[in-house]
């Protein structure tokens, strides 16, 4: 196995994190341009539900969901590249 889902720990590193959320609204654009390719997809494909998908994952990005945010995320996994721990909830969150 090979590949970020395996191992991310030794890829990223805390500028490429930070460079993501910089560059996050790139990310947003992409998936308001697509929902129109999606909505077809939705249509051929029963239970595809690939524009709900991209417009949740688009929420989380933006500001978050009932289930979290992608900020909070990364500045959870901003600590664990950094400290090799989860933080606790007495633990200061780097900044993005």
């Amino acid at each position: 196995m090979d590949g970020y889902a395996w191992d991310g720990d030794h890829r990223w590193t805390l500028e490429l994190v930070r460079e993501w959320w910089r560059d996050r609204e790139r990310i947003l654009e992409y998936l308001r341009d697509q929902v129109h390719e999606w909505e077809r997809y939705d249509r051929w494909i029963p239970n595809q539900r690939a524009v709900e998908g991209a417009l949740d994952f688009a929420a989380y990005i933006a500001g978050g969901t009932d289930s979290g945010s992608v900020e909070t995320d990364l500045q959870i996994y901003l600590y664990w590249l950094q400290e090799r721990r989860s933080p606790s909830p007495a633990d200061r969150l780097p900044e993005l």
